[in-house]
């Protein structure tokens, strides 16, 4: 299932929707929030993207990678 709606926080609302309220979901729905609010504040703002930015966006991708390949485990 994926997301189609140009709302980022639309697929962020999906993933809690498939996988439920657990503290687990939760923090996995956070990690990609913050990711994309990331994304959005380098695209639409007029500022560039540093390396401390670029940093956060690595490890909050890998933090949402963690709870995905978890998801997937368990299912």
């Amino acid at each position: 299932m994926r997301c189609t709606s140009e709302s980022h926080t639309d697929a962020v609302k999906l993933i809690r929707q498939l996988f439920g309220t657990t503290e687990s979901v939760s923090r996995g729905a956070s990690h990609l929030m913050n990711l994309l609010a990331g994304k959005h504040n380098v695209e639409y703002e007029a500022r560039l993207c540093t390396l401390e930015d670029a940093r956060r966006a690595v490890e909050r991708a890998e933090r949402f990678l963690e709870f995905v390949v978890q998801q997937i485990g368990s299912t």
